[in-house]
């Protein structure tokens, strides 16, 4: 059984991720002229102030859905434990039981207790059969029966755990999403009114472009937008060894600096 993913932890993880697919859409070759702007991610989560604002809120949005997916996977495990050997119906008839709400009325208990007695006895049945060496015709037919009973059951199971997964990673607070929105609209708007057709992630750049992310604050939080910050230009004439001429790309980083990490190549 997988953990709960930390993708569900927290919003700063959505915004980082939002903004790596916007910079990710964004970071195509183009022409030396056009304007390039820049966003530095954690500055931006660190001063948006709604953000900060609604943490508290979120987190404990999060700590409710770790509750509900900690039970789901009980559930789970439950099923896998005590009814994985019982025929399709009767699986069918105990995922419907398991999945009301607790306490159950007397009659669905005794239900319950009886499928998972049925479920019990096939098990014995099933590892009786299996440590015979010399099986019957009618007994290594029934032994077959029961270990494909098993398979069935244990393929829907984690069928049923990937849906689980890919749900509780995927699950955002309204309050979330609206924020993500919020942000990359703000993004959108300040390199819009600015005349920048590319946005980038920072992190990515080690040359050019102009950061937004102050102006991108200010709009955020309501107020005044500074004018964007120019990269610090370097002339070519004075430039150390090794260092690009301005309007390329640098292909080595600088001696005594680490490398720059590859541009994502995913919208993820």
């Amino acid at each position: 059984m997988r953990t709960y993913r930390q993708a569900v932890g927290t919003v700063l993880v959505s915004l980082v991720l939002a903004l790596i697919a916007l910079s990710s859409s964004f970071a195509q070759p183009v022409p030396v002229s056009v304007k390039v702007a820049l966003v530095d991610i954690s500055k931006i989560s660190a001063n948006y102030e709604a953000l900060q604002a609604a943490r508290g809120e979120i987190e404990q949005w999060h700590q409710q859905q770790q509750v509900w997916y900690q039970q789901q996977k009980a559930y789970l495990q439950e099923l896998a434990n005590r009814y994985s050997y019982l025929p399709q119906a009767q699986f069918k008839e105990v995922l419907d039981i398991l999945a009301k709400p607790r306490p159950l009325s007397q009659e669905l208990a005794k239900r319950r207790d009886e499928l998972q007695k049925q479920s019990g006895d096939s098990e014995a049945r099933h590892l009786e059969l299996q440590a015979k060496l010399g099986r019957t015709d009618k007994e290594r037919e029934e032994f077959e029966q029961l270990q494909a009973m098993y398979a069935a059951n244990m393929e829907q199971l984690t069928a049923m755990d990937d849906d689980l997964n890919t749900e509780a990673s995927s699950r955002k607070s309204q309050m979330e999403i609206d924020l993500t929105n919020n942000l990359l609209q703000a993004v959108k708007d300040v390199a819009t009114a600015g005349g920048y057709a590319v946005v980038l992630n920072k992190l990515v750049v080690v040359y050019g472009g102009d950061d937004i992310s102050d102006t991108v604050i200010a709009k955020l939080n309501g107020k005044g937008a500074p004018a964007p910050t120019a990269a610090p230009k370097t002339d070519a004439t004075t430039a150390p060894a090794g260092a690009p001429k301005p309007g390329t790309a640098p292909t080595t980083a600088p001696t005594g600096q680490p490398k720059p990490p590859a541009p994502p190549t995913g919208g993820k």
